[in-house]
């Protein structure tokens, strides 16, 4: 047996996903009595599944897109990162390498070798540090400090994987310079390999995901790099919007790169 109150709160919660709506509006909509409405509408705004407008009428509300937020993701973001990544590397003719973080961990949700006669191969794990490649450091870059502490009691500190961080204060200013330019590059020397990677911005306005490119240095260098860099911020910026179109109701107006 359905509890009358539930039933009443998810009346209007299936009025709101479609619309904002005033006291009224949504009393001739649901057929509750407007004092009864009042009341399911001031818990549901106090649990966070509802808000108020600027213009005073009623919205869903932060709390009920956040539950949301896991199962959108799950059945949007990888079959995206997969389509990006196939017309990235298809117009760039080079790898390309999408990441996303998971908890403490790096998982790559889209991968296209581009079809150039000297390609960068990568060998595809489930799961990875995201001290090891560009894309997870762009991720890292735009944590908020408790969320890095946890990375770091889970990884330590980079170590072999990023050389040139020795200690908090290094990987701190690290992810502060790629913040600011919105870019993370890495050479490996060794194999004279280049990476370049920039963040996708969700509904939310936080990285979702990170694109990057993996080539030789040798074609990074000698001329290409502005074409690189172009190509893979507009690949950024056409995920994130289709993700903020895709979004759950309330979280498409934040998208931005």
């Amino acid at each position: 047996m359905q509890i009358q109150v539930i039933q009443r709160a998810f009346a209007v919660l299936d009025y709101l996903a479609a619309r904002e709506a005033g006291l009224a509006e949504l009393a001739a909509a649901t057929g509750l009595q407007k004092t009864t409405l009042h009341n399911i509408l001031k818990t549901l705004v106090e649990l966070g599944a509802v808000r108020r407008t600027p213009a005073g009428g009623y919205a869903l509300g932060p709390k009920l897109v956040e539950l949301a937020e896991p199962e959108f993701r799950r059945v949007s973001l990888q079959p995206l990162a997969q389509r990006i990544a196939d017309d990235l590397a298809a117009e760039l003719r080079e790898t390309v390498v999408i990441s996303a973080l998971r908890g403490v961990e790096r998982f790559i949700i889209g991968f296209a070798l581009g079809p150039q006669e000297l390609t960068v191969r990568l060998d595809v794990t489930t799961r990875r540090s995201p001290f090891d490649a560009s894309t997870g450091r762009v991720l890292l870059a735009f944590l908020s400090a408790q969320e890095l502490d946890r990375v770091v009691e889970h990884w330590g500190l980079p170590g072999e994987l990023w050389r040139e961080v020795g200690d908090r204060a290094s990987l701190d200013a690290a992810l502060a310079q790629i913040r600011h330019t919105g870019l993370a590059l890495q050479l490996h020397s060794q194999d004279e390999i280049q990476t370049v990677a920039a963040p996708v911005p969700g509904p939310d306005g936080r990285p979702w995901a990170a694109i990057g490119i993996r080539m030789p240095a040798s074609r990074f260098l000698n001329g290409q790099r502005e074409q690189v860099v172009d190509g893979l911020r507009e690949a950024c910026r056409r995920m994130s919007d289709i993700l903020g179109l895709q979004a759950p109701a309330g979280k498409g107006s934040e998208v931005g790169l």
